[in-house]
C-alpha cells in the first residue's frame, strides 16, 4: 500500500509540473488567461496531465479501499 501511495503522490506533482511546462511554453501568446491558454494548447496535450493526476489519485484512494485479509488465527477456540 505504501509503494502504491508513494506513486500516487508523485504522479499527481508531475501532473502540476506538466500544467506548468505547457503554461511555460505558451505563455507569451496566452498572457495570464487559462481560456486563451486552454483555447490554444490541443485537447490531446491537455489530457496526458489531467490522466496522471487521475491516475495518481486512484493509485492513493483505490488500496485505502480494499479490504486487507488477515492472516492471523483466531485465539478464540484454543484449547
Amino acid at each position: 500500500m505504501k509503494n502504491s501511495s508513494l506513486l500516487g503522490i508523485c504522479l499527481i506533482a508531475l501532473s502540476g509540473l506538466e500544467q506548468i511546462l505547457i503554461y511555460m511554453a505558451n505563455s507569451e501568446s496566452a498572457g495570464d488567461s487559462f481560456k486563451k491558454l486552454s483555447d490554444i494548447t490541443p485537447d490531446y496535450i491537455w489530457n496526458i496531465p489531467m490522466i496522471t493526476l487521475v491516475i495518481g489519485i486512484l493509485l492513493i484512494v483505490v488500496p485505502l479501499l480494499i479490504p486487507k485479509k488477515d492472516n492471523t488465527k483466531s485465539t478464540s477456540g484454543k484449547k
